[in-house]
């Protein structure tokens, strides 16, 4: 696969990898039960504890489907909307409580960005996902790492959209 990337001096450079010899991003379950598939994160701030889900095909659809319907009534702020339906989609309970309007009113008015931001870095730390990190040539002819961008082209090589 042959990518564009900018690298360390700022140059934009062609790289190419063999996906095949791409590895799964190693993940830490030590502290996960087997075969469940709700999760708890104590928040570092508030120390709020929430359960939760990992993303799947059915709470994306769902997410897309109220992005879609939003994007209809308001016009701005996309950014953040998409980030707070995620986490209510993702978001199980709070210090026990399922009710989906609690859940809603902490996500909204109660979640400090430093414990979103640590709460989405352990997402991220314990979803299984594909390592895109390559090694490649810069501009000077050293080598330095890049991230395999997907793109259009991944998916139909050739295309110039």
């Amino acid at each position: 696969y042959e990518f564009n990337y900018t690298d360390s001096f700022d140059e934009d450079v062609s790289g190419k990898v063999d996906l095949t010899k791409l590895k799964e991003k190693k993940v830490d379950l030590s502290g996960v039960e087997k075969g469940q598939s709700i999760f708890t994160f104590t928040l570092p701030k508030t120390e709020r504890m929430l359960t939760f889900e990992l993303p799947t095909g059915r709470i994306e659809k769902e997410i897309n489907v109220e992005l879609e319907a939003m994007k209809k009534v308001y016009k701005e702020d996309e950014v953040g909307r998409n980030l707070s339906t995620r986490l209510k989609h993702f978001i199980k309970s709070v210090d026990g409580n399922q009710d989906r309007k609690y859940i809603n009113n902490f996500v909204d008015r109660e979640f400090l960005s430093i414990d979103s931001l640590a709460f989405r870095e352990y997402i991220s730390s314990i979803t299984p996902d594909i390592n895109l990190q390559t090694e490649v040539k810069n501009s000077r002819g050293g080598k330095e790492t890049a991230t395999v961008p997907i793109t259009v082209e991944f998916f139909w090589p050739g295309s110039r959209l």
